[in-house]
């Protein structure tokens, strides 16, 4: 027997979170990798090819980083669970986005494009962010 205080759907949950986190994370480094390697790091408000194609796959950066877009995310992180919805968001440098799990308001990850060349991403996936998992 599982004694009750066990809460497998709060840790599933968690997890999920957790490996979305590292995607996105993953994600923005392979993007930025990209983006410097074609000269569009350096740029405010850009757009990186990640694959040449046919077709070419294009993403929204800013400076190199995948904008705060679901249509950005969506082309970097394809495919996401459907259990994930992305709230909010900003093509403007600095902004950001909620990838939010099973529409529960605390359990999200959140992802914020950089203000400045050579910057990181901010992927913010706390405790904070899931305490209603």
């Amino acid at each position: 027997a599982i004694p009750r205080y066990i809460n497998l759907q709060r840790d599933a949950r968690i997890a999920v979170l957790d490996a979305t986190a590292a995607s996105l994370r993953s994600a923005s480094v392979m993007t930025f990798a990209r983006a410097t390697l074609s000269g569009t790091a350096g740029a405010a408000a850009g757009v990186t090819t990640i694959e040449a194609g046919p077709p070419a796959v294009t993403v929204a950066t800013n400076f190199g980083h995948p904008q705060a877009t679901a249509a950005a995310l969506g082309v970097v992180l394809d495919p996401l669970s459907t259990r994930i919805a992305y709230i909010g968001g900003a093509a403007a440098a600095g902004g950001s986005i909620n990838l939010r799990l099973d529409g529960i308001a605390t359990c999200q990850v959140i992802y914020t494009t950089p203000t400045t060349v050579g910057a990181n991403a901010v992927i913010t996936n706390n405790p904070a962010n899931s305490a209603g998992c």
